[in-house]
Protein backbone atom coordinates (compact mmCIF):
# COMPACT_ATOMS: atom_id res chain seq x y z
CA UNK A 1 0.00 0.00 0.00
CA UNK A 2 1.06 3.59 -0.59
CA UNK A 3 0.62 6.12 2.24
CA UNK A 4 -1.82 8.98 1.86
CA UNK A 5 -2.93 11.95 3.92
CA UNK A 6 -5.32 11.36 6.81
CA UNK A 7 -7.82 13.84 5.37
CA UNK A 8 -8.22 11.72 2.25
CA UNK A 9 -9.04 8.63 4.32
CA UNK A 10 -11.49 10.51 6.54
CA UNK A 11 -13.28 11.91 3.51
CA UNK A 12 -13.88 8.37 2.22
CA UNK A 13 -15.07 7.02 5.58
CA UNK A 14 -17.63 9.82 5.94
CA UNK A 15 -19.33 9.07 2.62
CA UNK A 16 -21.62 6.36 3.90
CA UNK A 17 -22.88 3.30 2.07
CA UNK A 18 -25.42 4.89 -0.29
CA UNK A 19 -23.13 7.72 -1.37
CA UNK A 20 -20.28 5.28 -1.91
CA UNK A 21 -22.51 3.04 -4.03
CA UNK A 22 -23.62 6.04 -6.08
CA UNK A 23 -20.00 6.94 -6.75
CA UNK A 24 -19.32 3.34 -7.80
CA UNK A 25 -22.27 3.36 -10.20
CA UNK A 26 -21.05 6.61 -11.72
CA UNK A 27 -17.51 5.27 -12.12
CA UNK A 28 -18.52 1.98 -13.76
CA UNK A 29 -21.02 3.69 -16.07
CA UNK A 30 -18.13 5.41 -17.84
CA UNK A 31 -16.80 3.04 -20.49
CA UNK A 32 -13.89 3.67 -22.85
CA UNK A 33 -14.82 4.00 -26.54
CA UNK A 34 -12.99 0.74 -27.23
CA UNK A 35 -15.17 -1.27 -24.80
CA UNK A 36 -17.07 -4.27 -26.15
CA UNK A 37 -20.80 -4.61 -25.48
CA UNK A 38 -22.16 -8.14 -25.25
CA UNK A 39 -25.84 -8.73 -24.56
CA UNK A 40 -27.35 -12.21 -24.79
CA UNK A 41 -30.80 -13.55 -23.83
CA UNK A 42 -29.12 -15.11 -20.76
CA UNK A 43 -28.92 -12.57 -17.89
CA UNK A 44 -26.39 -14.73 -16.05
CA UNK A 45 -23.97 -14.62 -18.99
CA UNK A 46 -24.35 -10.86 -19.31
CA UNK A 47 -23.68 -10.22 -15.62
CA UNK A 48 -20.79 -12.70 -15.64
CA UNK A 49 -19.08 -10.69 -18.37
CA UNK A 50 -19.80 -7.32 -16.78
CA UNK A 51 -18.56 -8.29 -13.33
CA UNK A 52 -15.40 -10.00 -14.54
CA UNK A 53 -14.48 -6.98 -16.65
CA UNK A 54 -14.71 -4.96 -13.43
CA UNK A 55 -12.65 -7.50 -11.49
CA UNK A 56 -9.98 -7.26 -14.16
CA UNK A 57 -9.32 -3.69 -13.03
CA UNK A 58 -10.20 -4.05 -9.35
CA UNK A 59 -7.63 -6.80 -8.76
CA UNK A 60 -4.75 -4.46 -9.48
CA UNK A 61 -2.52 -1.95 -7.75
CA UNK A 62 -0.15 0.93 -8.30
CA UNK A 63 3.51 0.18 -7.64
CA UNK A 64 5.83 2.52 -5.71
CA UNK A 65 7.53 3.33 -9.04
CA UNK A 66 4.20 4.71 -10.29
CA UNK A 67 3.39 1.85 -12.67
CA UNK A 68 0.03 0.08 -12.54
CA UNK A 69 -0.13 -3.69 -12.51
CA UNK A 70 -2.82 -6.30 -12.22
CA UNK A 71 -2.45 -9.28 -9.89
CA UNK A 72 -3.25 -12.96 -10.18
CA UNK A 73 -6.02 -12.57 -7.62
CA UNK A 74 -7.02 -11.11 -4.29
CA UNK A 75 -6.91 -12.74 -0.84
CA UNK A 76 -4.27 -15.51 -0.99
CA UNK A 77 -3.26 -14.58 -4.52
CA UNK A 78 -2.59 -10.86 -4.05
CA UNK A 79 0.77 -11.40 -5.74
CA UNK A 80 1.83 -12.10 -9.29
CA UNK A 81 2.15 -15.40 -11.09
CA UNK A 82 2.93 -13.77 -14.42
CA UNK A 83 1.62 -16.55 -16.69
CA UNK A 84 -2.01 -16.61 -15.47
CA UNK A 85 -1.93 -12.84 -14.91
CA UNK A 86 -1.16 -12.22 -18.59
CA UNK A 87 -4.11 -14.48 -19.47
CA UNK A 88 -6.31 -11.92 -17.73
CA UNK A 89 -4.92 -9.29 -20.09
CA UNK A 90 -5.53 -11.25 -23.30
CA UNK A 91 -8.65 -13.32 -22.61
CA UNK A 92 -10.49 -10.87 -20.35
CA UNK A 93 -9.42 -7.24 -20.68
CA UNK A 94 -8.38 -7.12 -24.35
CA UNK A 95 -11.38 -9.32 -25.22
CA UNK A 96 -13.69 -6.82 -23.52
CA UNK A 97 -11.97 -3.84 -25.12
CA UNK A 98 -10.25 -2.51 -22.00
CA UNK A 99 -7.11 -1.77 -23.97
CA UNK A 100 -5.75 1.18 -22.00
CA UNK A 101 -5.65 -0.94 -18.84
CA UNK A 102 -3.76 -3.73 -20.63
CA UNK A 103 -1.14 -1.32 -21.99
CA UNK A 104 -0.57 0.03 -18.47
CA UNK A 105 -0.36 -3.39 -16.87
CA UNK A 106 2.05 -4.81 -19.45
CA UNK A 107 4.47 -1.93 -18.99
CA UNK A 108 5.76 -3.36 -15.70
CA UNK A 109 7.01 -6.43 -17.60
CA UNK A 110 8.76 -4.28 -20.18
CA UNK A 111 10.49 -2.37 -17.39
CA UNK A 112 11.58 -5.63 -15.72
CA UNK A 113 12.98 -7.27 -18.87
CA UNK A 114 16.45 -8.67 -18.23
CA UNK A 115 16.26 -8.26 -14.44
CA UNK A 116 14.89 -11.72 -13.61
CA UNK A 117 17.02 -14.86 -13.94
CA UNK A 118 15.26 -17.71 -15.76
CA UNK A 119 14.34 -20.33 -13.12
CA UNK A 120 16.49 -23.23 -14.33
CA UNK A 121 20.03 -24.42 -13.51
CA UNK A 122 21.19 -24.22 -17.14
CA UNK A 123 20.32 -20.54 -17.47
CA UNK A 124 22.19 -17.33 -16.77
CA UNK A 125 20.58 -13.89 -16.76
CA UNK A 126 19.69 -12.75 -20.28
CA UNK A 127 18.81 -9.21 -21.44
CA UNK A 128 15.80 -10.49 -23.39
CA UNK A 129 14.16 -12.57 -20.66
CA UNK A 130 10.75 -11.44 -19.40
CA UNK A 131 9.64 -12.16 -15.85
CA UNK A 132 7.33 -10.68 -13.27
CA UNK A 133 8.54 -7.63 -11.32
CA UNK A 134 10.60 -8.81 -8.33
CA UNK A 135 8.54 -6.72 -5.90
CA UNK A 136 5.42 -8.72 -6.77
CA UNK A 137 6.49 -12.11 -8.11
CA UNK A 138 5.38 -15.10 -6.05
CA UNK A 139 7.07 -17.93 -7.97
CA UNK A 140 8.94 -17.55 -11.25
CA UNK A 141 7.93 -20.02 -13.97
CA UNK A 142 9.85 -20.20 -17.24
CA UNK A 143 6.47 -20.03 -18.97
CA UNK A 144 6.21 -16.40 -17.83
CA UNK A 145 8.52 -15.28 -20.62
CA UNK A 146 6.41 -16.75 -23.42
CA UNK A 147 3.15 -15.67 -21.81
CA UNK A 148 4.33 -12.06 -21.52
CA UNK A 149 5.51 -12.13 -25.15
CA UNK A 150 2.13 -13.42 -26.30
CA UNK A 151 0.22 -10.84 -24.25
CA UNK A 152 2.25 -7.95 -25.69
CA UNK A 153 2.16 -9.21 -29.29
CA UNK A 154 -1.55 -10.04 -29.07
CA UNK A 155 -2.34 -6.58 -27.68
CA UNK A 156 -0.42 -5.02 -30.56
CA UNK A 157 -2.25 -7.17 -33.12
CA UNK A 158 -5.67 -6.39 -31.66
CA UNK A 159 -5.27 -2.66 -31.10
CA UNK A 160 -2.88 -1.68 -33.91
CA UNK A 161 -1.68 0.92 -31.38
CA UNK A 162 1.38 2.43 -33.07
CA UNK A 163 2.76 3.96 -29.88
CA UNK A 164 2.52 0.62 -28.07
CA UNK A 165 4.07 -1.21 -31.03
CA UNK A 166 6.94 1.28 -31.17
CA UNK A 167 7.71 0.75 -27.46
CA UNK A 168 7.47 -3.03 -27.60
CA UNK A 169 9.07 -4.04 -30.91
CA UNK A 170 12.66 -4.01 -29.67
CA UNK A 171 11.84 -5.78 -26.36
CA UNK A 172 9.98 -8.46 -28.32
CA UNK A 173 12.94 -8.96 -30.66
CA UNK A 174 15.21 -9.41 -27.64
CA UNK A 175 12.66 -11.87 -26.25
CA UNK A 176 12.86 -13.90 -29.48
CA UNK A 177 16.64 -13.92 -29.13
CA UNK A 178 16.29 -15.37 -25.64
CA UNK A 179 14.20 -18.26 -26.98
CA UNK A 180 16.82 -18.99 -29.63
CA UNK A 181 19.49 -18.90 -26.92
CA UNK A 182 17.48 -21.17 -24.60
CA UNK A 183 17.05 -23.73 -27.39
CA UNK A 184 20.81 -23.74 -28.06
CA UNK A 185 21.83 -24.63 -24.49
CA UNK A 186 23.56 -28.00 -24.10
CA UNK A 187 24.53 -27.91 -20.41
CA UNK A 188 21.63 -30.14 -19.38
CA UNK A 189 20.48 -33.76 -19.65
CA UNK A 190 17.25 -33.06 -21.52
CA UNK A 191 16.32 -33.11 -25.20
CA UNK A 192 18.44 -30.77 -27.32
CA UNK A 193 16.74 -28.12 -29.44
CA UNK A 194 13.91 -27.36 -27.04
CA UNK A 195 14.03 -25.26 -23.89
CA UNK A 196 16.45 -26.41 -21.20
CA UNK A 197 14.77 -27.68 -18.00
CA UNK A 198 13.31 -25.01 -15.73
CA UNK A 199 10.56 -24.52 -13.15
CA UNK A 200 7.12 -24.65 -14.77
CA UNK A 201 4.69 -24.81 -11.84
CA UNK A 202 4.50 -24.40 -8.08
CA UNK A 203 6.13 -27.84 -7.73
CA UNK A 204 9.51 -26.07 -8.19
CA UNK A 205 10.95 -28.99 -10.21
CA UNK A 206 13.06 -27.97 -13.24
CA UNK A 207 11.81 -29.99 -16.23
CA UNK A 208 11.36 -29.68 -19.97
CA UNK A 209 7.69 -29.14 -19.28
CA UNK A 210 5.26 -28.87 -22.18
CA UNK A 211 3.76 -25.90 -20.28
CA UNK A 212 7.01 -23.95 -20.65
CA UNK A 213 7.56 -25.13 -24.21
CA UNK A 214 4.00 -24.33 -25.26
CA UNK A 215 3.96 -20.80 -23.86
CA UNK A 216 7.30 -19.97 -25.48
CA UNK A 217 6.08 -21.22 -28.84
CA UNK A 218 2.87 -19.22 -28.50
CA UNK A 219 4.83 -16.09 -27.59
CA UNK A 220 7.25 -16.61 -30.45
CA UNK A 221 4.57 -17.32 -33.06
CA UNK A 222 2.44 -14.35 -31.96
CA UNK A 223 5.49 -12.10 -32.20
CA UNK A 224 6.27 -13.46 -35.67
CA UNK A 225 2.72 -12.65 -36.73
CA UNK A 226 3.22 -9.08 -35.54
CA UNK A 227 6.62 -8.77 -37.24
CA UNK A 228 5.16 -10.07 -40.51
CA UNK A 229 2.36 -7.52 -40.28
CA UNK A 230 4.98 -4.79 -39.76
CA UNK A 231 7.04 -6.14 -42.69
CA UNK A 232 9.96 -6.23 -40.24
CA UNK A 233 13.30 -7.36 -41.74
CA UNK A 234 13.73 -10.05 -39.03
CA UNK A 235 10.27 -11.60 -39.47
CA UNK A 236 11.48 -14.44 -41.72
CA UNK A 237 14.38 -15.19 -39.37
CA UNK A 238 12.13 -15.80 -36.39
CA UNK A 239 9.43 -17.50 -38.46
CA UNK A 240 12.07 -20.08 -39.39
CA UNK A 241 13.04 -20.35 -35.72
CA UNK A 242 9.43 -20.98 -34.73
CA UNK A 243 8.92 -23.69 -37.35
CA UNK A 244 12.11 -25.50 -36.36
CA UNK A 245 11.06 -25.20 -32.70
CA UNK A 246 7.71 -26.84 -33.52
CA UNK A 247 9.20 -29.67 -35.54
CA UNK A 248 11.88 -30.54 -32.97
CA UNK A 249 9.38 -30.52 -30.12
CA UNK A 250 6.68 -32.57 -31.85
CA UNK A 251 9.22 -35.20 -32.91
CA UNK A 252 10.57 -35.43 -29.35
CA UNK A 253 7.06 -35.60 -27.87
CA UNK A 254 6.05 -38.49 -30.12
CA UNK A 255 9.21 -40.39 -29.17
CA UNK A 256 8.65 -39.75 -25.46
CA UNK A 257 5.01 -40.86 -25.70
CA UNK A 258 6.12 -44.35 -26.71
CA UNK A 259 7.76 -44.82 -23.29
CA UNK A 260 5.03 -43.63 -20.92
CA UNK A 261 2.64 -45.89 -18.94
CA UNK A 262 -0.14 -47.54 -20.96
CA UNK A 263 -3.88 -47.59 -20.26
CA UNK A 264 -6.97 -48.89 -22.07
CA UNK A 265 -9.73 -46.64 -23.33
CA UNK A 266 -13.48 -47.35 -23.39
CA UNK A 267 -13.06 -49.29 -26.65
CA UNK A 268 -10.43 -51.54 -25.10
CA UNK A 269 -7.61 -50.00 -27.15
CA UNK A 270 -4.23 -49.49 -25.54
CA UNK A 271 -3.14 -45.86 -25.24
CA UNK A 272 -0.04 -44.26 -23.76
CA UNK A 273 -0.21 -41.31 -21.39
CA UNK A 274 0.95 -38.20 -23.25
CA UNK A 275 4.07 -36.76 -21.57
CA UNK A 276 3.94 -33.58 -19.54
CA UNK A 277 7.73 -33.22 -19.83
CA UNK A 278 10.45 -34.33 -22.23
CA UNK A 279 12.94 -34.73 -19.38
CA UNK A 280 12.84 -36.36 -15.97
CA UNK A 281 10.61 -34.77 -13.34
CA UNK A 282 7.29 -34.71 -15.19
CA UNK A 283 4.59 -35.89 -12.78
CA UNK A 284 1.82 -37.78 -14.60
CA UNK A 285 -0.24 -38.25 -11.44
CA UNK A 286 -0.36 -34.74 -9.95
CA UNK A 287 -3.38 -32.53 -10.61
CA UNK A 288 -1.23 -30.17 -12.67
CA UNK A 289 -0.92 -32.90 -15.33
CA UNK A 290 -4.35 -31.77 -16.55
CA UNK A 291 -4.01 -28.01 -16.06
CA UNK A 292 -0.42 -27.41 -17.26
CA UNK A 293 0.14 -30.57 -19.26
CA UNK A 294 -0.39 -31.74 -22.85
CA UNK A 295 -3.96 -30.42 -23.19
CA UNK A 296 -2.41 -26.93 -23.37
CA UNK A 297 -0.64 -27.74 -26.63
CA UNK A 298 -3.73 -27.06 -28.80
CA UNK A 299 -4.16 -23.51 -27.52
CA UNK A 300 -0.38 -23.06 -27.83
CA UNK A 301 -0.57 -24.00 -31.51
CA UNK A 302 1.96 -26.84 -31.35
CA UNK A 303 -0.51 -29.63 -32.17
CA UNK A 304 -4.01 -29.65 -33.69
CA UNK A 305 -6.90 -31.06 -31.70
CA UNK A 306 -7.35 -33.94 -34.15
CA UNK A 307 -3.77 -35.15 -33.69
CA UNK A 308 -3.72 -38.70 -32.23
CA UNK A 309 -1.72 -37.54 -29.21
CA UNK A 310 -4.23 -34.81 -28.41
CA UNK A 311 -7.20 -37.13 -28.88
CA UNK A 312 -5.52 -39.64 -26.57
CA UNK A 313 -4.74 -37.01 -23.92
CA UNK A 314 -8.33 -35.78 -23.92
CA UNK A 315 -9.71 -39.31 -23.70
CA UNK A 316 -7.45 -40.03 -20.72
CA UNK A 317 -8.99 -37.21 -18.68
CA UNK A 318 -12.54 -37.92 -19.85
CA UNK A 319 -12.61 -41.67 -19.33
CA UNK A 320 -9.20 -42.91 -18.16
CA UNK A 321 -8.23 -44.90 -15.05
CA UNK A 322 -8.10 -41.83 -12.79
CA UNK A 323 -11.91 -41.95 -12.75
CA UNK A 324 -11.75 -45.32 -10.96
CA UNK A 325 -9.96 -43.83 -7.95
CA UNK A 326 -11.16 -40.22 -8.06
CA UNK A 327 -12.71 -38.96 -4.82
CA UNK A 328 -15.07 -36.01 -5.48
CA UNK A 329 -14.60 -34.96 -1.85
CA UNK A 330 -10.83 -35.43 -1.92
CA UNK A 331 -7.86 -33.12 -2.28
CA UNK A 332 -7.52 -31.08 -5.45
CA UNK A 333 -4.01 -32.46 -6.08
CA UNK A 334 -5.23 -36.05 -6.54
CA UNK A 335 -4.83 -37.61 -10.02
CA UNK A 336 -7.03 -35.35 -12.15
CA UNK A 337 -10.12 -35.94 -14.27
CA UNK A 338 -12.53 -33.88 -16.33
CA UNK A 339 -15.96 -33.48 -14.73
CA UNK A 340 -18.46 -32.03 -17.19
CA UNK A 341 -15.43 -30.84 -19.19
CA UNK A 342 -14.06 -28.97 -16.15
CA UNK A 343 -10.71 -29.71 -14.51
CA UNK A 344 -10.93 -31.40 -11.11
CA UNK A 345 -7.73 -29.61 -10.06
CA UNK A 346 -7.97 -25.96 -11.14
CA UNK A 347 -11.29 -25.41 -12.94
CA UNK A 348 -10.33 -22.03 -14.52
CA UNK A 349 -7.41 -23.80 -16.26
CA UNK A 350 -9.56 -26.13 -18.40
CA UNK A 351 -7.67 -25.82 -21.70
CA UNK A 352 -9.61 -28.80 -23.06
CA UNK A 353 -12.26 -26.24 -24.06
CA UNK A 354 -9.96 -25.18 -26.92
CA UNK A 355 -9.95 -28.76 -28.24
CA UNK A 356 -13.75 -28.78 -28.50
CA UNK A 357 -13.66 -25.28 -29.99
CA UNK A 358 -11.20 -26.22 -32.72
CA UNK A 359 -13.02 -29.46 -33.55
CA UNK A 360 -16.41 -27.72 -33.67
CA UNK A 361 -17.73 -30.15 -31.04
CA UNK A 362 -20.73 -28.09 -29.98
CA UNK A 363 -21.92 -30.38 -27.18
CA UNK A 364 -18.54 -30.63 -25.48
CA UNK A 365 -17.75 -26.96 -26.06
CA UNK A 366 -20.99 -25.79 -24.45
CA UNK A 367 -20.61 -28.30 -21.62
CA UNK A 368 -17.17 -26.87 -20.90
CA UNK A 369 -18.15 -23.23 -21.31
CA UNK A 370 -21.24 -23.33 -19.12
CA UNK A 371 -19.43 -25.51 -16.55
CA UNK A 372 -16.74 -22.84 -16.46
CA UNK A 373 -19.26 -20.02 -16.04
CA UNK A 374 -21.14 -21.73 -13.21
CA UNK A 375 -18.65 -24.20 -11.71
CA UNK A 376 -15.37 -22.29 -11.73
CA UNK A 377 -17.09 -19.04 -10.71
CA UNK A 378 -19.35 -18.05 -7.84
CA UNK A 379 -22.96 -17.88 -8.99
CA UNK A 380 -23.51 -14.98 -6.58
CA UNK A 381 -20.48 -12.73 -7.21
CA UNK A 382 -19.14 -14.21 -10.50
CA UNK A 383 -15.59 -14.28 -9.08
CA UNK A 384 -13.49 -17.37 -9.86
CA UNK A 385 -12.01 -19.85 -7.41
CA UNK A 386 -8.88 -21.68 -8.47
CA UNK A 387 -9.54 -24.77 -6.36
CA UNK A 388 -12.57 -26.17 -4.52
CA UNK A 389 -12.61 -24.51 -1.08
CA UNK A 390 -9.21 -23.04 -1.83
CA UNK A 391 -7.85 -19.92 -3.43
CA UNK A 392 -10.57 -17.47 -4.46
CA UNK A 393 -10.72 -13.89 -5.68
CA UNK A 394 -9.58 -14.50 -9.26
CA UNK A 395 -11.03 -12.81 -12.34
CA UNK A 396 -12.06 -15.09 -15.20
CA UNK A 397 -10.24 -15.58 -18.48
CA UNK A 398 -10.96 -18.78 -20.47
CA UNK A 399 -14.71 -18.53 -19.81
CA UNK A 400 -14.90 -14.94 -21.07
CA UNK A 401 -12.88 -15.82 -24.16
CA UNK A 402 -15.11 -18.84 -24.85
CA UNK A 403 -18.25 -16.67 -24.81
CA UNK A 404 -16.67 -14.34 -27.35
CA UNK A 405 -15.57 -17.25 -29.58
CA UNK A 406 -19.17 -18.45 -29.81
CA UNK A 407 -20.09 -15.51 -32.02
CA UNK A 408 -16.84 -13.85 -33.16
CA UNK A 409 -13.92 -16.18 -33.81
CA UNK A 410 -10.51 -15.11 -35.13
CA UNK A 411 -8.74 -18.11 -33.57
CA UNK A 412 -9.91 -21.21 -35.44
CA UNK A 413 -8.49 -20.24 -38.85
CA UNK A 414 -5.52 -17.89 -39.28
CA UNK A 415 -6.28 -14.76 -41.30
CA UNK A 416 -10.03 -15.47 -41.41
CA UNK A 417 -12.93 -14.28 -39.28
CA UNK A 418 -15.77 -16.66 -38.41
CA UNK A 419 -19.17 -15.45 -37.22
CA UNK A 420 -21.77 -17.45 -35.23
CA UNK A 421 -19.66 -20.62 -35.52
CA UNK A 422 -20.62 -21.98 -32.08
CA UNK A 423 -23.65 -19.94 -31.09
CA UNK A 424 -25.90 -21.63 -28.49
CA UNK A 425 -29.52 -22.20 -29.44
CA UNK A 426 -30.49 -20.09 -26.40
CA UNK A 427 -29.07 -17.00 -28.11
CA UNK A 428 -31.27 -17.37 -31.22
CA UNK A 429 -34.54 -15.68 -30.27
CA UNK A 430 -37.44 -14.29 -32.26
CA UNK A 431 -38.37 -11.64 -29.71
CA UNK A 432 -34.95 -10.05 -29.22
CA UNK A 433 -31.50 -9.77 -30.75
CA UNK A 434 -28.23 -11.04 -29.34
CA UNK A 435 -25.55 -8.37 -29.63
CA UNK A 436 -21.77 -8.60 -29.80
CA UNK A 437 -20.81 -4.97 -30.44
CA UNK A 438 -17.38 -3.41 -30.90
CA UNK A 439 -15.70 -6.71 -30.05
CA UNK A 440 -11.91 -6.58 -30.60
CA UNK A 441 -10.29 -9.03 -33.02
CA UNK A 442 -6.81 -9.22 -34.52
CA UNK A 443 -8.31 -7.53 -37.60
CA UNK A 444 -10.11 -4.71 -35.77
CA UNK A 445 -13.43 -4.22 -33.94
CA UNK A 446 -16.41 -6.24 -35.15
CA UNK A 447 -20.14 -5.96 -34.44
CA UNK A 448 -22.70 -8.68 -35.08
CA UNK A 449 -26.33 -8.70 -33.98
CA UNK A 450 -28.54 -11.66 -34.71
CA UNK A 451 -31.88 -13.31 -34.04
CA UNK A 452 -34.71 -15.19 -35.74
CA UNK A 453 -37.58 -13.80 -37.81
CA UNK A 454 -40.59 -15.12 -39.73
CA UNK A 455 -41.66 -17.46 -36.99
CA UNK A 456 -38.11 -18.70 -36.50
CA UNK A 457 -37.44 -19.75 -40.10
CA UNK A 458 -35.12 -16.83 -40.90
CA UNK A 459 -31.73 -16.13 -39.34
CA UNK A 460 -31.33 -12.36 -39.49
CA UNK A 461 -27.90 -10.88 -38.82
CA UNK A 462 -26.49 -7.37 -38.86
CA UNK A 463 -22.74 -7.11 -39.37
CA UNK A 464 -20.30 -4.21 -39.30
CA UNK A 465 -16.53 -4.04 -39.01
CA UNK A 466 -13.82 -1.44 -38.52
CA UNK A 467 -10.84 -3.41 -39.79
CA UNK A 468 -7.33 -2.04 -39.51
CA UNK A 469 -6.14 -5.22 -41.31
CA UNK A 470 -8.66 -7.11 -43.42
CA UNK A 471 -9.01 -10.89 -43.12
CA UNK A 472 -8.91 -13.13 -46.18
CA UNK A 473 -12.46 -14.29 -45.47
CA UNK A 474 -15.40 -13.33 -43.29
CA UNK A 475 -17.41 -16.52 -42.85
CA UNK A 476 -20.92 -16.66 -41.46
CA UNK A 477 -22.03 -19.99 -39.99
CA UNK A 478 -25.69 -20.94 -39.86
CA UNK A 479 -26.24 -22.66 -36.50
CA UNK A 480 -27.51 -26.25 -36.88
CA UNK A 481 -30.90 -25.41 -35.41
CA UNK A 482 -34.04 -27.05 -36.86
CA UNK A 483 -36.38 -24.72 -38.71
CA UNK A 484 -33.91 -22.18 -40.10
CA UNK A 485 -34.39 -22.16 -43.88
CA UNK A 486 -33.41 -18.61 -44.84
CA UNK A 487 -30.55 -16.23 -44.00
CA UNK A 488 -30.44 -12.47 -44.37
CA UNK A 489 -27.41 -10.29 -43.57
CA UNK A 490 -27.81 -6.52 -43.32
CA UNK A 491 -31.25 -6.88 -44.88
CA UNK A 492 -30.12 -8.89 -47.93
CA UNK A 493 -30.82 -12.60 -48.55
CA UNK A 494 -27.73 -14.81 -48.57
CA UNK A 495 -27.42 -18.03 -50.55
CA UNK A 496 -26.43 -20.91 -48.29
CA UNK A 497 -25.71 -24.63 -48.48
CA UNK A 498 -26.56 -26.92 -45.60
CA UNK A 499 -23.63 -27.48 -43.28
CA UNK A 500 -21.39 -24.91 -44.97
CA UNK A 501 -20.32 -21.43 -43.92
CA UNK A 502 -21.16 -18.47 -46.15
CA UNK A 503 -18.35 -16.15 -47.23
CA UNK A 504 -19.63 -12.60 -46.84
CA UNK A 505 -18.66 -10.15 -49.59
CA UNK A 506 -15.72 -7.88 -48.79
CA UNK A 507 -15.60 -4.24 -49.87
Amino acid sequence: MLPDKAEALLKETKLGREAALAECDTYWSRMPPTAARIDTPEPYVNEYLRRNAQYGELIAQRMPDGRDTNLTGSLVYARMWATPTTMLNTMLLDTMGQHDAVARYLDSYRAAQGTVKPPGPAYDPHPGYFGGPKALAAIDWLSDHGAIMHAAAYHALVTNDHEFISKWTEPLLKACEFIRHARSLTNHDGVRGVLAPAVATDQFVPTQAVWNIGWHYLGLSSTVRLLERLDHPRAAEFASEAEDYRQVFVRALREAAEKTPAWRDSQGLEQHMVPTSLSAGGDLFHGFYLDTGPLFLVYAGLLPADDPLMKSALAFFREGPNHLVFDPHGHFEQPPVLIHELSSCEPPASFNIFHSHQLGDRRRFFEGMYSMLTGAHSQQTYIASETRGGVAGIAGHIGIYAVRLCAIDDLVEPDSLHLLRLVPKAWLKSDRQTEFANVPTVFGPVTVRFGRQDGGSTLAAEYQDKFHHSPRHVRLHVPPVPGITRVIVNGKPIERQAGKAVDLPQP
